[in-house]
């Protein structure tokens, strides 16, 4: 996928791109290590065992894509259906110097209008509620907060994001009417 700004570039992730995700979760962990203490570690493992069954990123049943600048990486991220209507966007992470310089915003607004094309209506997402600086990113992008306690994400979004929970996450969507 390309977008509006011909430099940036989304492009599905292959098996050769493990040591990529990787470095980018990697790089993740200081800032959020004081509120999901071992999240990231624990993504960590899991894409070395996907990578040990030479298995690519669409393991995890997500589609994930790689963000290129003028094919230099800058982020990744990574996109799966909840169900027929709702995407998930699971995974929203730029390396730290890339950060703050529009990479995100340009990347959230051709995910949504490629999810809008192919048929979904929402896009949702959990964030922690002490990831200020994420929360109020995707406000400013539109995003509403849906639903804090557990019980209500899961009857929001179906039982399909259960498996995903952790304390303090809140879900948030946004309307993919009229995209595309």
């Amino acid at each position: 996928m390309k977008t509006k700004d011909s430099r940036l570039k989304l492009r599905p992730a292959h098996f050769e791109d493990h040591a990529l995700i990787y470095s980018i979760f990697e790089a993740m962990i200081p800032q959020y290590q004081g509120i999901m203490p071992g999240s990231f570690e624990a993504n960590l493992e899991n894409l070395r065992r996907i990578h040990e069954r030479n298995l690519d990123f669409s393991a995890t049943g997500l589609t994930g894509y790689v963000v290129e600048d003028s094919r230099t990486p800058v982020g990744f991220t990574a996109v799966g259906p909840l169900n027929a209507r709702q995407a998930y966007l699971s995974a929203f992470y730029f390396f730290p110097q890339y950060q703050k310089q529009g990479y995100g915003s340009q990347t959230l607004r051709e995910l949504e209008n490629h999810y809008a094309r192919l048929g979904f209506i929402e896009m949702l997402l959990l964030v922690h509620q002490k990831a200020h600086w994420a929360r109020n990113f995707y406000r400013k992008m539109g995003y509403k907060q849906i639903a804090e306690s557990t019980h209500a994400i899961v009857q929001y979004a179906g039982p399909g994001i259960e498996h995903l929970l952790e304390p303090q996450l809140l879900l948030m969507g946004a309307s993919l009417k009229g995209k595309s």
